[in-house]
């Protein structure tokens, strides 16, 4: 493939009028043409290095996203286990609460049963009847 100067010189060899105005019109256009397409390779080549800018991005962003999901994922974990312990505190004081209303339940009866068992040993009337 020819040089875009190349063939323009080539194209210019071959004009039957070979004036000196033809030639530097000619030459004008050339130099046109070929500041074009030296601009148009310029842009694609800014061009081709903004993508591979722009893919380095995606792949440190991809990275981030991975890192924060299996942040959140942990946090999840957390949230569900930090759950979990709440809902045995919970349980612990109702236990808790259920066993000393046990432990006053057995206190009472207790001593309703040393009651009854000094008015028996008395022989007296239990007044709790």
């Amino acid at each position: 493939m020819l040089s875009p100067l190349k063939e323009a010189l080539s194209c210019r060899n071959k004009l039957p009028i070979s004036s000196p105005w033809m030639n530097n019109s000619v030459l004008f256009i050339l130099n046109q043409e070929l500041l074009s397409r030296t601009s148009l390779e310029t842009q694609k080549l800014d061009l081709m290095a903004e993508i591979s800018t722009l893919k380095l991005k995606l792949t440190s962003v991809e990275k981030d996203r991975l890192d924060y999901e299996d942040r959140f994922r942990d946090t999840e974990v957390s949230k569900t286990l930090l759950n979990k312990l709440w809902k045995l505190c919970v349980a612990s004081r109702y236990l808790k609460i259920s066993w000393e209303y046990f432990f006053f339940f057995c206190q009472a009866r207790r001593e309703f049963i040393l009651k009854v068992k000094t008015c028996i040993s008395q022989n007296k009337k239990c007044p709790l009847w």
